[in-house]
């Protein structure tokens, strides 16, 4: 075996020799985007030859956008930055749901596989949308102030206030 055929089947591994697991694998939205995309390429396969470059691809290229985002996304320095990500993998949600509406209209998807893609797609929309809502909310923690008792409400990065 040479050295190119070695580095070819190693798998990134932790010290207990386990595979590595990136935090946004552990994101439900990621998971089922990522079943999505592997039902697109199944659904798409049947696709008419000449859609190979047009409908077939466009709808393989928005399906994969969604995870590539949420991953990507999950790097970001802030809750902003994440926000935008996921804004934009919930943009390419929105392209997903009318190419697979105009799949069904031209007769390239059944009825039942368009049913199943779409609830999935739609599924994918809702998490992701709340996702996003949860980047915007502020966070509170209420304290309780060792010394005097008191209850201390902490939003965001501001000075903690004083509750009586």
């Amino acid at each position: 075996m040479n050295k190119k055929s070695k580095k070819k089947d190693r798998k990134p591994t932790t010290e207990n020799g386990k595979q590595k697991m990136y935090g946004f694998e552990k994101l439900i939205v990621w998971q089922k985007a990522m079943e999505f995309c592997e039902h697109v390429y199944k659904a798409t396969e049947s696709f008419p030859r000449e859609e190979l470059f047009g409908l077939t691809s466009q709808l393989r290229r928005a399906s994969y956008s969604i995870p590539l985002n949420i991953a990507e996304g999950s790097a970001s320095k802030s809750k902003k930055e994440f926000k935008y990500f996921l804004t934009i993998a919930l943009r390419s949600q929105y392209e997903c749901i009318t190419l697979l509406k105009l799949s069904l209209r031209l007769n390239f998807l059944s009825k039942d596989d368009y049913s199943e893609l779409f609830k999935k797609c739609d599924e994918i929309g809702r998490l992701l949308n709340a996702l996003i809502k949860s980047q915007s909310r502020r966070q509170q923690i209420v304290t309780n102030d060792q010394k005097t008792g008191d209850r201390q409400l902490i939003t965001g990065n501001r000075e903690p206030k004083t509750e009586n």
